[in-house]
């Protein structure tokens, strides 16, 4: 388990053009694991002990995209955010900002792997206006929730949870 997520750790940072070099990824997650055994953490300096690991997280690395079918293709709710206040051509900067701060917290948490960006977006939207005591439009053809497909339920229980 440990080395699939240094694995998936390592492969984040590639996916999302932030690599970070294989050493520094082996090295930091070596720590990370054993951080109650002091001595690992000299372990890891010996070659045959590096170079194990190394060896390691690159068979998983293969199995991991070879389980994933190599898509690592990642959709962020940060495009349909954009849209959306493009669409409803909401003026104030604060709703657009706090909603964008909400999709950042949101990556650092499960979120992506519960819900599809667009869901996200507009659960940010939701919660920014909530926030602010902003009211969001609601005139035309098309109420501002159902552009993210989900109803004004799904998004306050959402926000509950």
């Amino acid at each position: 388990m440990q080395t699939i997520a240094t694995v998936c750790m390592f492969l984040a940072g590639k996916v999302e053009e932030t690599p970070r070099p294989l050493k520094d990824v082996i090295l930091l997650s070596y720590e990370i694991i054993h951080k109650k055994d002091p001595a690992a953490v000299q372990r890891i300096k010996l070659k045959e002990v590096y170079e194990q690991q190394k060896e390691l997280i690159l068979l998983g690395e293969r199995v991991v995209l070879v389980t994933l079918g190599f898509d690592l293709n990642v959709n962020h709710p940060y495009k349909p955010l954009v849209e959306a206040i493009k669409i409803f051509k909401v003026a104030q900067n604060a709703l657009a900002q706090v909603a964008w701060n909400f999709v950042n917290d949101g990556l650092r948490t499960s979120l992506c792997l519960q819900f599809k960006p667009h869901h996200i977006a507009g659960g940010a939207i939701f919660l920014a206006a909530k926030f602010l005591k902003v009211k969001l439009p609601s005139d035309g053809e098309k109420v501002w929730w159902q552009e993210f497909d989900v109803t004004p339920w799904q998004l306050e229980g959402w926000s509950l949870d």
